[in-house]
């Protein structure tokens, strides 16, 4: 669009598969020696001038005082460079609160991009002082309405990735695979143990995948009290994948499975772009995502917070998804044309033409 766009970033991240990743852009760019030193790397990416910190481990609590210290001087300087219009954060850490007071002090604009609904009943600098609030659903913008000194607006998501056009023309899936990414204790581990077991003991070919790229499901499994063995054959557990196209070129359903407030998952047009139907709990902003399939959307299980303040079930009647599940694996025909309908109604030049004209409605207010 023609702005000119700075990033400050760290290689932390939410898997170690991410921060190694980011490691390996962090030494590609000091072997070739751009703007090199010993933690700082900058580069131009996609038009996007990124300024790339090098920490060492991915923990985002874990940040070392002079690696928070380059990540803050960093952000003064390319404040006090360039004539910055808009500051656009999503953290609550103290150093990013620091930043944050320096950037209203130089009289540029804060955008908060609130997508997570943690912030719910907790103090946050950007919460009280943003001047623009983003985010990613009418249910998340509704969830915060009594929070907020500021207007909030609605950025659709985008695509960052054109669907193959193999996998576009896939009109058939013999496979039986169900995907649920992430398996963390809010984002469905429980119902897909229940599914999975079910399945199991109704001796289904159906298969469930589930990428573990946060390397989160033995801790979380340990949490449950259970252990490796109690684990069915169906459920196939995978490391972090980078080819979207391939994972989902083996899917047959996505399953999401929040149980807390999702705000507006990406997956989820990930998914229709290629055909393939989503299965998702009625929460957060699940229903405005999938509002042209209300037959996948089904009411979450009846849920309480365990001693250790966990979000957890109390009780499910897994019957209505089970019986779902079952009719897109096994109705061939149906499945098929079910499958054309998502794909032809949820365009890749579509989905990222909503994001682009609701992100020029944002860039508006910042001029106005």
């Amino acid at each position: 669009m023609g702005h000119k766009v700075f990033v400050v970033n760290s290689c932390i991240s939410d898997s170690e598969y991410g921060y190694k990743k980011s490691l390996l852009l962090w030494n590609k760019c000091s072997n070739k020696q751009v703007n090199k030193n010993n933690f700082i790397n900058r580069f131009l990416y996609r038009k996007i001038n990124i300024s790339l910190i090098k920490t060492r481990n991915s923990a985002r609590n874990l940040l070392n005082a002079d690696e928070e210290e380059n990540i803050f001087r960093e952000a003064m300087n390319l404040m006090d460079l360039h004539k910055m219009d808009l500051l656009i954060g999503w953290g609550n850490l103290l150093l990013e609160e620091s930043i944050f007071k320096e950037a209203k002090k130089k009289n540029v604009k804060l955008c908060f991009y609130l997508v997570n609904p943690t912030f719910k009943g907790k103090k946050s600098y950007l919460l009280k002082n943003a001047d623009l609030v983003i985010t990613d659903s009418e249910a998340t913008r509704n969830l915060y309405k009594n929070d907020l000194n500021c207007e909030a607006l609605i950025l659709s998501k985008s695509l960052e990735k054109k669907p193959s056009q193999n996998n576009l023309k896939i009109t058939s899936r013999n496979f039986k695979n169900c995907l649920l990414v992430n398996p963390s204790l809010e984002k469905g581990l429980e119902p897909l143990l229940l599914l999975s077991k079910y399945f199991y003991e109704q001796k289904s070919n159906l298969s469930f995948l589930c990428v573990d790229g946060r390397n989160q499901f033995k801790k979380k499994l340990n949490y449950l009290n259970l252990n490796d063995f109690e684990i069915k054959d169906n459920l196939l557990i995978m490391p972090a994948v980078e080819d979207i196209d391939n994972l989902f070129s083996n899917i047959r359903v996505l399953l999401l499975f929040s149980i807390w407030h999702e705000s507006g998952s990406r997956l989820i047009l990930e998914a229709y772009a290629r055909g393939v139907p989503v299965i998702a709990f009625q929460t957060g902003g699940n229903k405005e995502l999938m509002k042209n399939y209300p037959d996948d959307i089904f009411k979450k299980p009846d849920l309480y917070f365990d001693k250790n303040n966990q979000l957890r079930i109390s009780s499910w009647d897994l019957t209505s998804v089970a019986e779902r599940i079952k009719l897109l694996n096994e109705d061939d025909d149906f499945y098929n044309y079910y499958s054309n309908k998502i794909k032809s109604e949820n365009s890749y030049e579509d989905i990222n033409k909503n994001f682009l004209i609701s992100l020029e409605k944002i860039i508006d207010k910042v001029k106005n």
